[in-house]
């Protein structure tokens, strides 16, 4: 992929790297940032809310077998930096990372919680 986003620069500061501008907006409004890295790429998302996690669950559940449609709305909802119109182009040149990015969210709010089941 060629014009994959930049990652932001470290500041002269020690203590803080620099953000983009619209995370350090997300940040001051009061909502939770993640950043979700391959290492190449950079994502930023607000924290998913019971609201969102509830939305996508009601969306899968309706797609009767099609989320590809669900998962790419519940992180485009989320997504915070690159706006969405660059996270929609990141998508139709690697279709492939929304279910994995889908995945990182619904795991930052417990979905990845794993529970043992036991006949009692």
């Amino acid at each position: 992929m060629e014009d994959k986003e930049p990652k932001p620069q470290n500041t002269t500061t020690q203590s803080e790297p620099s953000l983009p501008e619209a995370v350090a907006e997300a940040k001051k409004a009061g909502k939770k940032v993640l950043l979700v890295s391959d290492g190449e790429m950079e994502f930023y998302f607000a924290r998913p809310t019971k609201a969102s996690v509830k939305r996508f669950q009601d969306d899968v559940s309706r797609s009767k077998g099609k989320a590809s449609g669900a998962l790419e709305q519940f992180v485009l909802g989320c997504a915070v930096h690159p706006d969405r119109k660059r996270l929609q182009e990141v998508f139709e040149e690697e279709p492939g990372i929304v279910p994995n990015l889908a995945d990182k969210l619904h795991a930052s709010v417990g979905g990845d919680r794993e529970f043992e089941v036991k006949n009692v």
